[in-house]
C-alpha cells in the first residue's frame, strides 16, 4: 500500500512539473514589454532612413529567451559579410561587423523568427536595412595632439585637440565607434565639494564613444593641442562661446561629418607635463540650440 501511494506522489509531481513547464512556454513576452494582439514580434533595430557609419550594430530584441547558437542560425545578412554576436541581456543581442560593413551599401538583416520559436505565436520573419555612409572615420593621435577625419584613405580634415591629462584622466585608447550623439547637453562630474568636480551645462556636440567618453566641443577652452581635460576628446567652437570672433567651429564640422557608428580609433602616447584646465565654476544657462 505504502509503495503503491509513494508512486502515485512521484506520477503527481511529474504531471505538475509537466503542467508548469508547458505554462511557462506559452507566457506572453518578458514583463517591461505589453503583448500586443497577435502574434509576439522580434524587433530590430535602428529602423531609420539616416545614414549610418560602418560599425554599426544591429540590435535584435526577441519576445522570449534563445540561445545564441539558434539565433546565429536564424539570422541572415545582405550583402554576405562577416558577422558576430554579442550577448546584452537574456533576451537581446547585436549584431556586430566583423571588420567594418561594406561603405555606402544598404545592408540588410533578416531574422527568421518562426524557427526560433516551434509551436509558439510568433511572427514569421523581422527585417531591418541600415544605408551605410562612404567609410568615414576619425582616428585621434593623443601624441600630436590631434584628430583627423578620413573618407575612405582620402585625410579630409586636421583638427587640433585637447584630451585627457595623464596619469589621472587618460583618454583611452583602441577602436571605438560613436554610439550616442547629444547636440546640447550637460556633463556633470564628481560631486560638489570634490577636487576636480564639474557640471558644464549645455556642452555643444557631444559624441560618446566609449562609457562617459565623447568628442564634444569646448565653448570654455583657449587652447588646443594640448592635454587639458577629463578624458574627453575636446574640439573648439563658437556654440555659446563668449568670445567666438576667430575660432573655429571644429566640433560643429565634426558632427555633420560623422554619423552613429562611425568607427573612432585612438592612438599615440598622451604626452607628459600636461594640467588639467578649470572647467566654469558654475553652469553657463544658454537657450538651446
Amino acid at each position: 500500500m505504502r509503495t503503491r501511494m509513494y508512486w502515485y506522489g512521484i506520477l503527481s509531481l511529474a504531471l505538475f512539473i509537466l503542467a508548469a513547464w508547458a505554462l511557462w512556454w506559452r507566457m506572453p513576452p518578458a514583463t517591461g514589454r505589453s503583448p500586443a494582439p497577435g502574434p509576439a514580434v522580434v524587433h530590430l533595430a535602428p529602423r531609420s532612413s539616416g545614414v549610418f557609419g560602418v560599425d554599426e550594430p544591429i540590435t535584435i530584441t526577441l519576445p522570449w529567451p534563445t540561445s545564441p547558437r539558434r539565433l546565429q542560425r536564424a539570422v541572415t545578412v545582405t550583402p554576405a559579410v562577416p558577422w558576430h554576436l554579442i550577448r546584452l541581456s537574456r533576451d537581446a543581442y547585436q549584431i556586430h561587423p566583423t571588420g567594418r560593413w561594406p561603405g555606402t551599401q544598404r545592408i540588410a538583416v533578416h531574422v527568421q523568427a518562426a524557427s526560433l520559436y516551434a509551436g509558439r505565436p510568433v511572427a514569421a520573419a523581422a527585417t531591418d536595412t541600415i544605408q551605410t555612409d562612404d567609410n568615414r572615420t576619425v582616428v585621434v593621435n593623443l601624441t600630436l595632439q590631434v584628430l583627423q577625419a578620413y573618407e575612405g584613405s582620402h585625410l579630409v580634415a586636421t583638427l587640433p585637440v585637447s584630451t585627457g591629462v595623464t596619469p589621472e584622466y587618460p583618454t583611452p585608447t583602441g577602436h571605438f565607434y560613436v554610439w550616442r550623439r547629444v547636440k546640447s547637453g550637460d556633463m556633470r562630474y564628481g560631486r560638489p565639494g570634490q577636487p576636480d568636480a564639474y557640471h558644464v551645462a549645455h556642452v555643444p556636440y557631444a559624441q560618446y564613444i566609449y562609457q562617459g567618453i565623447a568628442i564634444h566641443g569646448a565653448y570654455w577652452a583657449r587652447q588646443f593641442g594640448v592635454p587639458h581635460s577629463h578624458g574627453c576628446i575636446q574640439l573648439s567652437t563658437r556654440t555659446g562661446n563668449p568670445h567666438p570672433a576667430g575660432v573655429a567651429e571644429d566640433a560643429g564640422w565634426l558632427w555633420h561629418f560623422t554619423h552613429l557608428g562611425t568607427p573612432v580609433i585612438i592612438e599615440g602616447t598622451t604626452p607628459p607635463h600636461t594640467r588639467l584646465l578649470r572647467y566654469p565654476a558654475e553652469p553657463r544657462r544658454l537657450a538651446a540650440p
